[in-house]
């Protein structure tokens, strides 16, 4: 249904439009899950576009040196994954001890 009193002077003073950036177009593909965490780490770091979390915006920042991206430490291991660790390392002792004998 068409609106028969349509208020453009809003529009007119620049208000409902997003702003233009002239910036190049990037194309790249992710997993909806990856765009759903860059979008929320872009809204944490105050990365908006039209009051959204602008995933350009937050590499825009990183390119700037605004961000730094930094390595998370790697998950400390399970307890399986402990003990595997430690059986390696003493069959590899006891084959090191045999050879010196």
């Amino acid at each position: 249904m068409a609106n028969h009193n349509p208020n453009l002077e809003g529009l007119n003073e620049g208000r409902g439009k997003r702003p233009r950036l002239n910036n190049d177009t990037v194309a790249m593909r992710m997993s909806s899950e990856t765009k759903e965490i860059l979008t929320r780490t872009a809204v944490s770091y105050g990365c908006l576009y039209a009051g959204k979390g602008h995933i350009p915006t937050l590499l825009d920042k990183i390119a700037r040196k605004e961000l730094i991206v930094v390595l998370a430490p790697p998950p400390l291991p399970t307890d399986e994954e402990m003990k595997a660790i430690r059986e390696a390392y003493l069959q590899n002792k006891a084959k090191k001890d045999n050879k010196e004998r």
